[in-house]
């Protein structure tokens, strides 16, 4: 799983939106105010399938976060778990406790070195 993030996934630009994000979208006066063009059509077996995606999204982050708390007295990388868990969960605070988790060098070296030797390029960290 961590081979297969972003190598910009730990920074965080608030001040930065991308060009056609819908909130930059709606407030670009170039784009035109027809109610038939849509950016995105989701239909009721979109929603669904995307709503049983999250569940089971925020169930594998919460079992790996119980993990690695477990792992940190067992045998294991229990903050790394941990860190991967706290990616997965959306909750209010979630970028200021992965970034407190992240300060440590050491759970940025076992990040990298993993990335390393899957020949990925490594992490970039704010």
């Amino acid at each position: 799983m961590i081979t297969q993030l972003d190598t910009r996934y730990f920074l965080r630009k608030n001040s930065v939106l991308e060009k056609n994000s819908p909130i930059m979208m709606s407030n670009n006066k170039s784009v035109s105010n027809n109610a038939n063009e849509t950016t995105h059509i989701f239909s009721i077996n979109n929603i669904g399938v995307s709503f049983i995606v999250n569940i089971v999204k925020v169930l594998f982050g919460v079992l790996l976060f119980v993990c690695g708390l477990a792992m940190l007295v067992l045998p294991g990388q229990g903050l790394i778990t941990m860190l991967i868990g706290l990616s997965l969960i959306p909750f209010p605070g979630k970028h200021k406790l992965e970034k407190n988790i992240l300060a440590r060098k050491s759970v940025r070296s076992s990040l990298n070195w993993i990335r390393t030797k899957a020949k990925k390029d490594p992490f970039i960290f704010d």
